[in-house]
């Protein structure tokens, strides 16, 4: 460094150490006064001018940067293997971008957070103030982003790309990492630490939202170290699951372990860390609300989602097909020189980029947290029941997901048709949709103690699960050729013993729902009305008090191992397919749409006669817990 940066740095230094010491000391003042307070006038400049000094700081190394690369001045046109290739260089221009863009970004980050750390303590702040500090907030996000890609862009030029997305260290001691290169040691990627920058916004909001309901802070410090390493291993193995015939086949069997090389998936990755979650919080944190945990836990998924998905910018994954840049000259000059490199570290030609799907997906998630989490309560009020926006973030992801699995790079789907993270993506949306159903219908069944709704959803199902195999259902993969097949022609062959079986299975459900719903309807108009009592069945409600079912529920309960079997040969059915379907030596048969559609329907029909047991459960403890307290005197 020359003697002028190292001038730079050190007022850079001492501006952002006063003006920080400034700003957040008059911050700490004001969180700890009344409750209701008002700002008053001279605290108020101290503070931003606290921010000022802070954003200057901020100038002033940016200022540094380009005192300390002389050579930066000398450049006027972008070099050959730049998406820019042969445009000018403008100096001045870029010097000034990032000198106002770091000045205006120091001061909007340091009123942002300040903004939000003030909302946060002081919850019962008076209405003048409050709207004050509100209109802070919602004006520095805007200026905050805009300034931050204005100060980067300024520094775009003179950047090498790939851009790092890591540090190692090894043999050759402490270096940086970039895309198609390869080192030896200890890596630290950016990648992961985007990831857990993510997971620390997730725990902030929900620690701070437990301690509103519950009147403490720490309730979910356990369940993060517990349901992120699940989802960790749920994401891999998906991965694994997904890839296996494409990436791990003929490996040696401890490459399914090396995740330092890459290949986790979201989709896995979530509903593990979810599932895990949930049953921790239901046998360690028996206080909290587990549905409305989840209501509040589970969307906040999708903004660790949002930073996450700047790790794939960093590792150059995550982009659709290459195409002009023109299209996408809105976006800071950086992005577009990353969106420039392949995963391989290889250039496109001049002008051209992969289409930034990290980017659209991203930014998609982050506007669907807030349709969650804000949006759906506003909108429908009292007609949610707890667990609903949990579903919901099923919902959304999928269908994000199936909307950009087919944009992507095919180097980057699973399996080896590319219809994997498709079907998976389609899994989401029912998965969410039958969250969604079953609490409703849980909740239904608690009011009115009919099975009638669980059992009419139960058999529509059933019954769309005989239109599924009507589309492709299997893919025969020969090579790159892709031949898909209907799931009643793969039946009609006589070489796919499973899928006949789960059909004949998926037959005899259908008669039993059938039975169920014409009982239940007689029920209903006083013709029938038989129902058996089982002393051994108590339910929670106390020993020698028998439980009493109606006929027509025994009934629908009758039809879960039809249902569950069906839907596991639906899932399996390709493992025992006659050797036709073979088209070659090292052929693969893979499962598509319609067996899997036909599958996912058959284990939500499975598991609606399960919410009439659990409903029931649950209204037998709570009338044992009133009669208890009755007897108490209390």
């Amino acid at each position: 460094m020359n003697t002028e940066s190292i001038i730079a740095l050190v007022f850079a230094i001492l501006l952002t150490l006063g003006g920080g010491y400034l700003y957040y000391s008059r911050l700490v003042v004001f969180n700890r006064a009344s409750p209701v307070v008002s700002f008053r006038k001279k605290p108020l400049l101290l503070a931003l001018s606290g921010a000022f000094a802070l954003g200057l700081g901020f100038l002033l190394l940016a200022l540094t940067a380009f005192l300390a690369s002389p050579g930066w001045a000398g450049i006027t046109a972008f070099p050959t293997e730049s998406v820019f290739a042969g445009r000018s260089v403008n100096y001045a221009l870029y010097l000034s971008s990032a000198l106002i863009g770091a000045f205006v970004f120091g001061v909007t980050a340091t009123l942002l957070n300040g903004a939000m750390v003030v909302l946060v303590k002081k919850e019962k702040l008076d209405g003048e103030n409050k709207k004050l500090v509100k209109t802070v907030l919602y004006c520095s996000i805007p200026l905050a982003v805009f300034s931050f890609v204005l100060a980067t862009s300024g520094f775009g030029p003179y950047l090498e790309y790939p851009l790092v997305n890591g540090i190692g260290f090894g043999n050759e001691g402490v270096y940086w990492l970039r895309v198609g290169e390869s080192h030896d040691g200890l890596h630290i990627t950016w990648y992961a630490l985007c990831y857990l920058i993510g997971v620390a916004i997730c725990y902030v909001i929900c620690d701070h939202k437990m301690y509103k309901r519950y009147g403490r802070h720490g309730i979910i410090d356990t369940l993060v170290l517990v349901a992120f390493p699940a989802g960790i291993i749920g994401a891999r193995i998906w991965y694994v699951v997904g890839n296996f015939e494409r990436e791990f086949a003929g490996r040696p069997w401890y490459s399914v372990f090396e995740i330092w090389n890459g290949g986790l998936t979201i989709l896995g990755g979530a509903a593990v860390g979810i599932v895990v979650g949930f049953i921790f919080m239901r046998l360690r944190r028996k206080y909290v609300d587990p549905r409305w945990a989840v209501d509040v836990i589970v969307p906040t998924i999708l903004l660790a989602q949002f930073v996450g998905r700047w790790g794939n910018f960093f590792n150059c994954e995550v982009y659709g097909q290459a195409v002009s840049v023109e299209g996408w000259s809105f976006l800071p000059n950086w992005l577009l020189e990353q969106m420039h490199v392949s995963n391989g570290g290889s250039l496109l030609p001049a002008g051209e980029i992969y289409v930034p799907l990290f980017l659209i997906e991203g930014v998609i998630n982050l506007v669907g947290y807030f349709v969650i989490s804000k949006g759906l309560p506003a909108l429908f009020g009292k007609r949610l029941v707890p667990g609903d926006l949990g579903g919901a973030y099923f919902i959304w992801y999928g269908i994000v997901r199936m909307i950009m699995e087919p944009m992507r790079d095919t180097n980057f789907n699973m399996g080896t048709d590319d219809a994997w993270s498709v079907v998976n993506s389609m899994a989401y949306v029912f998965i969410g949709l039958a969250v969604v159903l079953l609490l409703h219908l849980h909740d239904d069944y608690l009011r009115r103690r009919d099975p009638l709704p669980s059992a009419v959803a139960a058999f529509a199902l059933a019954f769309l699960s005989f239109f599924a195999p009507l589309l492709p259902s299997i893919n025969l993969v020969d090579g790159s050729e892709v031949i898909p097949m209907g799931g009643y022609e793969a039946i009609g062959s006589g070489e796919a013993p499973l899928f006949l079986a789960a059909l004949v299975l998926l037959a005899m459900s259908g008669v039993i729902l059938l039975a169920v719903l014409l009982l239940s309807i007689l029920r209903r108009k006083g013709k029938f009305a038989y129902s058996l009592s089982f002393p051994w069945l108590t339910l929670g409600r106390g020993k020698g008090r028998p439980e009493t079912f109606d006929f027509e529920s025994l009934l629908f309960l009758s039809a879960i191992p039809f249902l569950a079997l069906a839907a596991l040969f639906f899932f399996i059915g390709t493992g025992t397919l006659g050797p036709s379907f073979f088209v070659g030596e090292g052929s693969s048969v893979n499962l598509s749409y319609g067996f899997s559609l036909a599958a996912i329907f058959l284990i939500i029909a499975a598991l609606l006669p399960l919410t009439v047991l659990l409903a029931r459960y649950g209204a037998n403890r709570l009338e044992k817990r009133e009669g208890e307290i009755a007897e108490a005197g209390v």
